[in-house]
């Protein structure tokens, strides 16, 4: 039996966090996510002598896919100006918890191509 934690990991006090939050179809979508993106910006990082202030959080799908819940629901609460509302304070938690400045979500879907003759 597999337990999903809903609790995001906490991030590294000494350092700002990109969180990578792409919800994917399966895990060989994830490790190429992972290998790919989380490996390109490692290297920039190292490239650029700014491994040592930043890190890359990768987030296992259930919690990417609360990651892009709870960013929808900020971003509408910003559009309709609402400074001091739940979503919001539920955002910059999370964030805070994170240490995360920086956030790429988003759906990853892998689309089947059917060749016809």
């Amino acid at each position: 039996m597999c337990y999903l934690l809903s609790v995001f990991p906490k991030g590294k006090a000494n350092r700002t966090n990109i969180v990578l939050g792409i919800t994917t179809e399966d895990l060989k979508q994830k490790t190429r996510i992972t290998k790919d993106t989380a490996n390109q910006i490692n290297k920039l990082l190292h490239r650029h002598n700014l491994s040592k202030k930043y890190n890359v959080i990768v987030l296992h799908n259930h919690l990417a896919k609360r990651l892009n819940e709870i960013i929808r629901i900020y971003t509408e609460a910003q559009s309709l100006k609402l400074t001091e509302a739940d979503e919001i304070r539920v955002f910059r938690k999370m964030a805070k918890k994170l240490n995360a400045k920086f956030f790429v979500f988003g759906v990853s879907k892998l689309k089947s191509s059917t060749i016809t003759m």
